[in-house]
């Protein structure tokens, strides 16, 4: 028997040529998934990876679950991604792994883990990415990201309902439509692109396929450089407004800056403007900016920008992670930023953070609209 439906599913540093081995790498673990912290022994952002490999079974989100219990972790962290090397194996369990990704707010990539031959440390282990591959049922885990950072043609499109003796026409058909309704919701839930959904209905015999640089981008399945930005919308805030807008590139759920424009009775600045940021669940993970700017773009093509430090910006921060920084803008930065000039506020944090916090207020016509009924109600 044939059966008529079947669906498929499928940064770190640069990967290491299998050249860089002195010897050939060990074969690749086709036994069921297991999850292990591995390192370069480097103290950097992405010298720690965690290490998902193998076949996907029932057991895997357990086996997940177990991993951060014996790290000691709540979830994971973005400097620790998590790095799948899998032939496939069960959709289902694919799908419940790749929920329990997202629940504990993994950034997932593609590679390989293998002993570097070139270190050595007497008490752990140093190793090595090289190219590895996420195939059939692993895609669907895969997505389960928070933020995904594919290469092309590491993600292989391959048949995950496969015949079984015995199975009907009738009954293949049926447990083929049911799994297909069941991964097009899943689909949803993690951001991918619905028109991913097609593309995982495969003849059984078809030959795999890989996901190149156009399909990992048009799909969403890369999410990492995706941009969403919000119009300038008024808020009602103490007796008065405030204009807000928020700004984020990378996936649902990660950093997204929120620029806060609004004037403050009895005040002699004009106007003031607000970057906030939810930088983590502790008070300590907060970063104290040092030094604060604003910059104002050139008013014309081969105008001169202007920058200025700002001296007497206010910081402060919340027992919940967030943190504030406030500047006064002048009558001229806020005429300028009217005009439609773009005016960047940034704060300096330390170099281990990884990220910049800086955004860039720019006025489209309505924008200006926006702005002006909430310095007329200001707090």
């Amino acid at each position: 028997m044939r059966l008529v439906v079947s669906w498929i599913a499928g940064g770190l540093a640069a990967l290491l040529p299998l050249t860089a081995l002195a010897a050939d790498p060990p074969p690749r673990r086709t036994e069921a998934m297991s999850f292990s912290l591995a390192g370069n022994g480097g103290n950097c952002l992405g010298c720690e990876w965690v290490a998902a490999e193998g076949l996907i079974i029932a057991d895997a989100p357990a086996a997940f679950a177990a991993f951060l219990k014996q790290e000691g972790w709540s979830g994971c962290y973005s400097a620790e991604p998590v790095m799948l090397d899998s032939p496939g194996g069960d959709a289902e369990a694919a799908m419940a792994l790749g929920r329990a990704l997202r629940a504990a707010g993994c950034t997932t990539s593609v590679g390989r883990t293998v002993p570097d031959p070139e270190s050595a440390d007497a008490g752990r282990p140093i190793e090595m990415e090289i190219a590895g591959q996420c195939e059939g049922a692993c895609v669907l885990a895969f997505l389960g990201g928070q933020e995904r950072s594919p290469r092309p043609d590491q993600l292989v499109l391959s048949p995950l309902l496969v015949d079984r003796p015995g199975l009907s026409a009738a009954k293949g058909l049926a447990e083929g439509l049911m799994l297909a309704s069941r991964i097009g919701v899943y689909l949803a839930e993690m951001g991918a692109d619905p028109a991913f959904g097609p593309r995982l209905a495969l003849a059984p015999d078809a030959p795999p396929q890989t996901l190149g640089a156009a399909d990992l981008a048009g799909l969403a399945i890369d999410n990492s450089e995706i941009e969403t930005r919000t119009p300038w919308q008024v808020t009602p805030y103490r007796g008065g407004a405030v204009a807000v807008t928020t700004h984020r590139i990378g996936p649902q759920g990660g950093d997204e800056n929120t620029l806060t424009l609004f004037c403050r009775r009895g005040k002699p600045a004009p106007a003031a403007l607000m970057l906030s940021r939810r930088w983590g669940a502790d008070k300590n993970n907060v970063p104290s900016p040092e030094p604060v700017t604003l910059g104002l773009a050139a008013a014309e093509a081969g105008g001169q920008a202007v920058e200025r430090t700002v001296a007497d910006a206010e910081s402060r921060e919340t027992d919940d992670g967030w943190g504030f920084l406030t500047v006064d803008l002048t009558a001229a930065e806020l005429a300028a930023l009217q005009a439609g000039r773009s005016l960047t506020l940034s704060g300096g944090v330390p170099p281990n953070w990884g990220t910049d916090w800086a955004e860039t207020a720019t006025l489209t016509a309505a924008d200006r609209d926006v702005v002006a009924l909430a310095l007329r109600n200001c707090i």
